[in-house]
C-alpha cells in the first residue's frame, strides 16, 4: 500500500489532480467546522473525473463550532454523492470523546493522551437509539449494492457484519455511495 498525502492547499491542486490520476482510493478530508472548501470540491471533481473511490473523513470534531451533521450534509449537497456513515460522533466540540461503529455497534472512546488509543465499549445510553436508527439507514444503503443482499434483507432476515463490510466495499468501489467516518 503506498499513501499518497497531497496538502488541500490552492498551491498543490496540480500536484493533486496528478496524483489521483495513479491512486485505486482517495480519502477526501471534510473539516467538521468549516465544511467543504474549494480546493477540496476540486479534488472531488478530479477524483470523479478519473473514477477513483472514495472515503469522507470528518475532522476536527473536538473543536469549537464542530458540527458533524453539517459537514455531512454540506459534503452532500455540494458534491452530490449518497453518504454511508459508518460511524457516529460520541460528544461534540470539547466533549468529544470517540465514535459509535455502526458496523459493530460498538463505541470507541478515545483517550485523554493524545495516544490515539482508544477502548471498546456498549453504545452509551442516550445515543443508542440514534445508533440503532443511524445503522437501519446505513443497512438500507448498503444493500442496494447486492441484488442477494437485498433479497435477503426484504425477507426479514439479519444482514451480518462480514456481508456489511463486503456490500459496503462494492458500493464503493462502483460509487453508489461513499463511506463516512
Amino acid at each position: 500500500v503506498n499513501i499518497i498525502d497531497t496538502p488541500g492547499y490552492a498551491n498543490f491542486i496540480v500536484d493533486t489532480k496528478a496524483c489521483l490520476r495513479i491512486a485505486g482510493g482517495a480519502v477526501v478530508i471534510v473539516s467538521a467546522i468549516s465544511g467543504v472548501k474549494v480546493q477540496t470540491e476540486a479534488v472531488w471533481k478530479y477524483a470523479d473525473e478519473y473514477e477513483i473511490p472514495r472515503v469522507v473523513f470528518i475532522s476536527k470534531l473536538d473543536r469549537e463550532r464542530a458540527d458533524f451533521a453539517r459537514a455531512v450534509g454540506e459534503m452532500e449537497a455540494v458534491f452530490k454523492c449518497h453518504p454511508l456513515l459508518l460511524q457516529l460522533p460520541i460528544g461534540k466540540e470539547a466533549d468529544f470523546v470517540g465514535v459509535v461503529d455502526l458496523v459493530a455497534m460498538k463505541a470507541l472512546r478515545y483517550g485523554n493522551d493524545q495516544s490515539g488509543k482508544y477502548t471498546v465499549e456498549d453504545i452509551p445510553e442516550h445515543l443508542l437509539a440514534a445508533a440503532e436508527e443511524a445503522r437501519e439507514e446505513m443497512i438500507e444503503r448498503v444493500v442496494e449494492a447486492d441484488d442477494e443482499l437485498m433479497e435477503k434483507y426484504l425477507g426479514g432476515e439479519e444482514i451480518t457484519t462480514a456481508e456489511i463490510r463486503r456490500a459496503t466495499h462494492e458500493g464503493t468501489m462502483t460509487g453508489k455511495f461513499v463511506p463516512v467516518v
